[in-house]
């Protein structure tokens, strides 16, 4: 029997796949796409993380990008977000996966180091877990204008309830 065919983790990578749409989801929809690519001195950059060429990106094309980076990094955050998932919900997992691209262009490490974070998610303490994370870089990786202060917010509201954005 291959690991497809077995129930329990085909069932896991079911569920691991509808993580990663809701957080493509959620960048789409948070996220400034359409008015990406952005000049960053002499480098053209998509969102806060990615750097490419001149050419300007698709919206189809950006969406590619995050939905490879969010694909990267839930394997990187694996064993993290797995064993929560049953506890948080696949809405604040892909919240995390959010958090985690904006915070490191899809390498997950400065989230997977918010030792504290982890243990009030896996108490379910949702207003610590969102405390944690508006205390943390994140916000100031995102921007200090109002529009994304909104999307640090919508963020941040989907951890804290569990709830998709509205934006």
């Amino acid at each position: 029997m291959s690991l497809e065919e077995d129930p329990q983790i085909a069932d896991f990578l079911r569920q691991e796949q509808r993580i990663i749409l809701t957080a493509e989801n959620s960048v789409m929809q948070i996220q400034t796409l359409n008015l990406l690519p952005i000049k960053v001195g002499e480098e053209m950059v998509v969102g806060y993380y990615r750097r490419i060429h001149a050419k300007p990106l698709t919206r189809r094309e950006a969406q590619f990008l995050v939905r490879r980076d969010l694909a990267d990094l839930m394997m990187f955050l694996r064993p993290r977000i797995a064993p929560l998932v049953p506890i948080i919900g696949e809405v604040r997992a892909s919240a995390l996966l959010h958090i985690g691209l904006i915070l490191n262009g899809g390498t997950g490490k400065r989230l997977d180091s918010m030792k504290q974070l982890w243990p009030v998610l896996q108490a379910a303490d949702y207003e610590t877990a969102h405390e944690i994370v508006m205390l943390s870089q994140w916000p100031q990786f995102v921007g200090v204008d109002l529009a994304n202060r909104k999307r640090v917010l919508a963020v941040a509201r989907m951890l804290r309830t569990g709830e998709p954005p509205t934006v």
